[in-house]
């Protein structure tokens, strides 16, 4: 394949997987910390980021970055911090994928994503590797992840970006 025709199928992957993303409906529903989906976009075709992807090549790594092109793109959200890593004590508690702005309503969201992989045996929903499952991932993802943005670590940063980004 030449490397035109490669660029060209990287470009149409990149776009599908992002369709994908944009369409699909969060795994979690009724949950009032977890949206149903992502924000909207208003002109898919002509406002997204169909660059080739460089970075990491690992399924998360790629998600991640094809979020935040989405959370870009959109209407009535922006990303106003990404991969925050949060230390307390000089030990790392954990990362916020996302802060995303939501300007129209002077507010800021906690976002985590995701992307998983998951067979159903017995009853449960296992992962890569026999401790992966999803109904581990779920609690810690309510009950860790995203109550990590309340921490006296991430109020602490908070002030910190706010300055820094000079909004808020």
């Amino acid at each position: 394949m030449s490397k035109g025709k490669r660029k060209e199928y990287a470009m149409q992957t990149i776009r599908d997987f992002i369709t994908w993303i944009n369409e699909s409906q969060s795994l979690v529903t009724g949950h009032r910390n977890v949206a149903e989906g992502f924000p909207t976009v208003s002109n898919q075709s002509s406002t997204q980021d169909l660059s080739e992807y460089q970075g990491n090549p690992r399924l998360g790594f790629l998600y991640q970055e094809l979020c935040r092109r989405l959370f870009e793109c959109s209407d009535n959200h922006g990303v106003f911090a990404e991969e925050i890593q949060l230390q307390q004590d000089g030990r790392t508690l954990g990362a916020i994928d996302f802060l995303i702005e939501k300007p129209d309503q002077q507010q800021l969201e906690h976002w985590e994503v995701a992307i998983k992989f998951y067979l159903l045996k017995d009853g449960l929903w296992y992962g890569p590797n026999a401790k992966d499952r999803l109904d581990k991932k779920l609690n810690r993802m309510l009950e860790h992840q995203l109550k990590m943005s309340g921490t006296p670590a991430f109020k602490a940063q908070y002030l910190i970006l706010s300055a820094l980004l000079n909004i808020y």
